[in-house]
C-alpha cells in the first residue's frame, strides 16, 4: 500500500475530511492531489498530516505494512522488550538476528546481535 493510500484509509476510518487533515499544511486541493498521487509532499508536511490524523509514525508504518511489522522492526521491538537477564529470550533474539543477517547486511541488527551475545555471556558469568 502506498503512503497516500494508507493516509486516505486512516482518514476515512476516522471520519475526517480532506480539509480537516490538511489544515495548516496544505490546501484541500493539494491534499487531494497528494491522495491521488499526482503530487509529492515534503517530510514536515507529512508529519503535520499525521499529527492532524492523531497518529504516530510507528502506527502509520504498521498500518502501511498491512498491520504487521517487518522482520527488522520485530527485531528492534524484541530487543527493547527483552529483559536483560533472560538468557532464553536473548538467545532467541540472536537467532532472529542471524536469520535476518543471512539475507540482509544491516549494521544495527548486527549490533543488536553483538549486544545480545554480550548479555548472554554476562548472564553465564553471573555478572547480571
Amino acid at each position: 500500500m502506498t503512503l497516500s493510500d494508507t493516509i486516505r484509509e486512516i482518514r476515512l476510518s476516522k471520519g475526517l475530511s480532506q480539509k480537516q487533515v490538511s489544515n495548516g499544511f496544505l490546501s484541500q486541493g493539494n491534499y487531494s492531489k497528494f491522495e491521488n498521487e499526482t503530487i509529492e509532499i515534503n517530510a514536515s508536511t507529512f508529519i503535520g498530516i499525521l499529527n492532524n490524523l492523531n497518529i504516530e509514525l510507528e502506527e502509520f508504518l504498521y498500518n502501511k505494512d498491512g498491520y504487521r511489522y517487518s522482520d527488522k522492526e520485530r527485531i528492534f521491538r524484541d530487543f527493547f522488550r527483552v529483559p536483560v537477564n533472560s538468557q532464553a529470550l536473548l538467545e532467541n533474539l540472536v537467532l532472529k538476528c542471524e536469520i535476518y543477517l543471512e539475507t540482509n547486511a544491516d549494521s544495527l541488527v548486527s549490533l543488536i546481535k553483538k549486544i545480545s551475545l554480550f548479555l548472554i555471556e554476562s548472564i553465564k558469568n553471573s555478572d547480571i
